[in-house]
């Protein structure tokens, strides 16, 4: 699990699958792809997504969430990732990942997500210096990396309702949103030294020793070591593990440890039929409300809707 190093990353060819049922695609170039969503689903809407290689997402939600259900050749590897609610914009790293996108009944989602393959990143010249800078952030074994989420900037939010109502007929649609998505990508890409590493650096000792710090945290979600005692089992000092967590992965000590909780508590509703209560002990929740809490706080919903939505899956 350790964070990768600039320029360790390979570059693939793409292949992708978007879901065509809930967004509408807009290729603006090759291993640059724009999705359109706008809509209040009139039933449950379902649809595939496959994405061969690495690519940068940028979401602007303006309104409403979406459930998805990653996938990977690895079981150990697929999880249902956290919903984020709009308003909100978030930058993510993905790699082969491949799941279901749910739009629930009567649920509305305006979002419009800028797909932007590695080998589309490295080729715009102006972008080389935050490229390496992002991959070091890169967390290599999950299919899914979450950099950053934030409320939806102003800016950000008066482009994606321009994109969601272009104010042209269809035949010149495709030039305005090739010309507001390059607008929006620059806004973003602009922010981007805010959130990555900057002068924070680790040594690749100190880097693996991180990476360790994590193993260990998550290996032991049921009774957590403190802060103190998990720096000095990988040996680090608290300044480093702390700093370290928050720059490389984008979590605190606390997001790694609940969002390790959530995956197992999450394995553990999907896999057998165990009382909330007790899947809540076996977490390391004591409080069972707080468990239920945590667990809509991660998922947008409770671990009862949860397993009745997985279930209802399994026979759809």
């Amino acid at each position: 699990m350790a964070p990768k190093t600039p320029g360790a990353a390979s570059q693939r060819p793409c292949k992708c699958h978007f879901p065509l049922k809930i967004c509408r695609v807009v290729n603006i170039r090759p291993g640059f792809d724009l999705l359109l969503a706008e809509q209040t689903a009139p039933a449950d809407l379902r649809d595939s997504v496959e994405y061969t290689g690495q690519a940068l997402v940028l979401s602007t939600i303006v309104s409403g969430q979406t459930l998805f259900f990653g996938g990977s050749p690895e079981p150990a590897r697929g999880h249902l990732l956290s919903p984020v609610a709009g308003p909100a914009e978030t930058v993510s790293w993905l790699s082969d990942l491949s799941g279901e996108i749910l739009l629930g009944s009567g649920q509305a989602l305006a979002s419009v997500t800028i797909v932007l393959s590695l080998d589309c990143f490295g080729q715009l010249g102006c972008l080389t210096g935050l490229k390496e800078e992002l991959l070091a952030s890169v967390d290599a074994p999950r299919n899914f990396h979450l950099h950053a989420q934030r409320p939806l900037g102003v800016q950000k939010r008066q482009i994606a309702i321009q994109m969601l109502n272009p104010p042209l007929p269809e035949t010149c649609r495709r030039l305005f949103w090739e010309g507001k998505a390059m607008e929006l990508l620059a806004i973003y890409l602009s922010q981007l030294a805010d959130i990555t590493p900057g002068k924070f650096v680790l040594s690749p000792g100190d880097l693996e020793r991180l990476s360790e710090a994590r193993r260990l945290l998550e290996g032991s979600y049921f009774a957590p070591p403190s802060l103190k005692t998990l720096s000095r089992n990988c040996g680090l000092n608290e300044s480093k593990v702390k700093k370290g967590f928050r720059v490389y992965y984008g979590e605190t000590f606390s997001d790694i440890l609940r969002k390790e909780r959530m995956r197992q508590a999450l394995a553990l509703m999907k896999k057998s039929d165990k009382p909330v209560s007790l899947v809540a002990n076996l977490v390391g929740y004591s409080n069972i409300s707080h468990f239920i809490a945590a667990f809509r706080a991660e998922f947008g919903l409770t671990p009862g809707q949860m397993r009745r939505l997985d279930r209802h899956r399994e026979k759809g």
